[in-house]
């Protein structure tokens, strides 16, 4: 094969192409590249000869298809020619991937462009460090001692992720490596690791102790270890502890990976206090730009307690996750992350579907306003206002600002990238969305949503097979995963696979009958297979249940849309707007209304809302 760029960058490179304003008007040559460049990819290049495109890609007959007599392929190639060269000397100038039609062949060409050297390339890059289980050594009440080290293993987690100077790898991938004895340095591979922080708590009695390591990745020697003992009736303020130990000591342990003896070792030693309780001060005062108030132990419990419902993402789990997040910010009122936290839970009661978006819009506000005011450099706040700027005031330009920030003030913060991610791809930023996405699954590899979300991607951007497969393999790993197997269901109706589609929409109904999505999404399958009769039974079925249960107008409208009735659907899109409906963010890149675009209704809709038209 002539080709050696990976090809995950191609595909990436071929989506910007296709998505760009010079080939979003030309679906034929969308087609037509997309096909070449997948055979050029899978190595059948006897499937890139004119005969095999006249019949395959424009329709010609096989018994009758003549090149000599008909040029379509010819004119067509050199059409998408001189569309390529216009790309890229227009929006794909800066592209690092580049693909060309030579003349006289129908095989595509793929060049890597190396970017221009720039004068900070050869800066330091932020350490990336991992906090690897606490190991929890035995004791009289060994589960509860277990509990609290992976407690201690999320608070050491989620202080060193505020440090501005380091990226920490997710706590959900460091888990995988709980129990697991293996060479430091093959888990510092496989986590991309340059700092490895890990350790152990034992119990006595009532005593705690707890001894941790900061360990080097490239050749596993402890840059430092301490041990700290405390009491387990006040585990909390152990933890705290051990926390501030751990961040007065990274600074030396930093410089010691970034400046090696033989390098520059007086670096080391500059960097290093010569008080230890002095580092730990002035760790605790650059990480942390507001003080954390005082918490009980009680309200702590019930804070990430809350935090384990919410990333169960159920309907019952989400309930319980708000009414917890709730009571901590009546009984600490000052704690920011609380507030944060519950606007994040409400939030995601509305994508769930769970209750109108214009329910909680004012509870929701006054959350992350609090946060921010109790902390403004808090990435989840500024994560939070973004999303709500982009799905209640349809004002992504703020959105986009407030998500940055978001970024800015938490660099290991999944949820930010994700975030940002999922709006530039609701505004059809495709590729910048992509990279966004690989940034979050670069910190957490195993983050559920992050996966879900890159699978919807390719759904809107019209891989349904790389979709189909994302999906599947979610719900492989979890089949109650009610998100993971309505977007499967999706993904087979734009395949045409209709029965996979309706017997997913109605295992849907099954497993969650509470929840709208599988009443809809079986009416749109009817509706496209030509089954108008039982799809309108559906429909009224949906009708029905909307008496009594919030169902999202967007819903509707992609009821009326599939059955044809265009001036319906655009009302329905109209109601979502109106009511906050976060779904009609997605109307702009939803394939099921495709058949919409380039209408006034559609056009002025689009224009009105601030959402791309095509």
């Amino acid at each position: 094969m002539q080709h050696t760029i990976p090809t995950e960058l191609v595909h990436r490179e071929l989506d910007a192409v296709c998505s760009s304003a010079t080939f979003v008007r030309s679906p034929q040559h969308q087609r037509l590249l997309r096909y070449l460049v997948e055979e050029l990819l899978a190595d059948r290049l006897a499937n890139l000869r004119e005969i095999h495109l006249g019949v395959h890609i424009f329709g010609r007959a096989a018994a009758h298809f003549d090149p000599a007599t008909d040029s379509t392929v010819r004119v067509e190639a050199r059409r998408l020619r001189a569309r390529l060269k216009r790309h890229y000397a227009n929006a794909g100038a800066e592209a690092r991937v580049v693909i060309e039609l030579p003349l006289g062949s129908y095989i595509p060409t793929l060049h890597w462009i190396a970017p221009p050297q720039r004068a900070d390339d050869n800066d330091q890059r932020h350490p990336v460090i991992v906090v690897l289980p606490i190991d929890a050594l035995g004791g009289a009440d060994y589960g509860n001692l277990a509990a609290w080290s992976d407690a201690l293993t999320e608070e050491l987690t989620d202080a060193l992720a505020r440090s501005p100077d380091v990226r920490v790898v997710a706590r959900t991938s460091a888990m995988q490596f709980k129990n697991v004895r293996r060479d430091i340095r093959e888990i510092a591979s496989a986590l991309s690791a340059d700092i490895l922080i890990e350790g152990s708590v034992q119990q006595e009695n009532d005593q705690l102790r707890a001894i941790v390591q900061i360990i080097a990745a490239n050749n596993g020697l402890h840059l430092w270890s301490d041990s700290v003992v405390g009491i387990a009736s006040a585990r909390f303020r152990f933890f705290d502890t051990v926390t501030a130990m751990v961040r007065g000591a990274l600074p030396s342990a930093v410089a010691m990976v970034s400046h090696p003896a033989g390098d520059n070792a007086t670096a080391a030693v500059q960097a290093a206090e010569p008080d230890s309780r002095l580092a730990q001060n002035r760790a605790i005062a650059s990480n942390t730009s507001t003080p954390v108030p005082a918490i009980s132990e009680a309200v702590r419990d019930m804070f990430e307690r809350g935090n384990i419902a919410l990333r169960v993402r159920t309907t019952d789990s989400l309930t319980r996750a708000t009414a917890l997040f709730l009571q901590v910010t009546v009984d600490a009122p000052e704690f920011a992350r609380a507030h944060a936290a519950y606007a994040i839970a409400l939030f995601q009661q509305v994508g769930m579907t769970m209750c109108a978006a214009s329910d909680v819009a004012t509870p929701m506000r006054a959350a992350f306003a609090k946060a921010l005011a109790l902390d403004p450099s808090l990435p989840e706040a500024h994560a939070t206002l973004g999303m709500f700027s982009f799905y209640y005031e349809h004002d992504w330009p703020i959105a986009e600002r407030s998500l940055l920030r978001a970024i800015h003030f938490g660099s290991s913060y999944v949820s930010a990238y994700r975030s940002y991610a999922f709006g530039l791809m609701l505004m059809r930023r495709f590729d910048e969305a992509e990279h966004n996405f690989l940034s979050a699954r670069a910190l957490d590899p195993l983050d559920v949503q992050t996966r879900i979300h890159q699978g919807t991607l390719r759904l809107y951007q019209r891989r349904y097979d790389d979709a189909h497969a994302a999906f599947s393999g979610m719900l492989e790993a979890n089949a109650h995963n009610v998100i993971a197997r309505s977007l499967l269901a999706y993904t087979c109706l734009h395949r045409g696979d209709w029965s996979d589609a309706e017997r997913h929409y109605r295992e849907t109904i099954v497993r969650h009958p509470d929840l709208s999505i599988g009443h809809c999404g079986l009416a749109v399958t009817l509706a496209l297979a030509g089954r108008f009769d039982e799809a309108k039974r559906a429909q009224s079925t949906l009708l029905i249940y909307a008496r009594t249960a919030f169902v999202s107008p967007y819903q509707f409208a992609m009821v009326e849309c599939a059955l044809g009735n265009d001036l319906a659907a655009l009302n329905e899109l109209e109601r979502a707007a109106g009511a906050c409906d976060y779904n009609f963010l997605c109307s702009a890149v939803d394939p099921i209304f495709d058949r919409l675009h380039g209408t006034a209704g559609w056009t002025s809709l689009m224009r009105r809302f601030g959402l791309p038209e095509h």
